[in-house]
């Protein structure tokens, strides 16, 4: 087996292995507990990749667009990206965001390249 030439990193890598065994711990839920997760695989050139106006858009004729539906159902990824990006909504306009950012501002393109990528890739996973 290998094992780390310094001493420093095995006392480290000891006192991981060794937590697993704490007895103050709780035990975990049982993995059949934990709620699968699926990532959907494009097919060939099949569009992965929401635009602005598919963000916008109702989805079924209701009056939540697809940001907004995509959010709701993942909210603290939603505020991870928020806080990566440094956005503020103080009031969660999604579709007033979408308009600022279309502006020609490079940076604001950029920012809304990212929310565009993050709301694709969530879409994508099925829980």
């Amino acid at each position: 087996a290998a094992e780390p030439s310094s001493a420093e990193a095995r006392d480290v890598l000891r006192f991981f292995l060794e937590s697993f065994t704490d007895p103050q711990l709780t035990r975990g839920a049982p993995v059949a507990r934990a709620p699968s997760m699926v990532t959907l695989t494009p097919m060939y050139k099949e569009e992965v990749t929401y635009s602005v106006d598919d963000l916008r858009t109702t989805i079924d004729g209701e009056s939540v667009s697809t940001l907004r539906f995509i959010i709701s159902m993942m909210p603290h990824e939603w505020s991870a990206m928020l806080q990566r990006t440094k956005i503020r909504l103080p009031q969660q306009d999604y579709d007033g965001l979408l308009d600022e950012l279309s502006s020609n501002c490079a940076e604001d393109h950029k920012t809304l390249g990212e929310i565009c990528r993050w709301a694709s890739g969530r879409s994508q996973t099925l829980m």
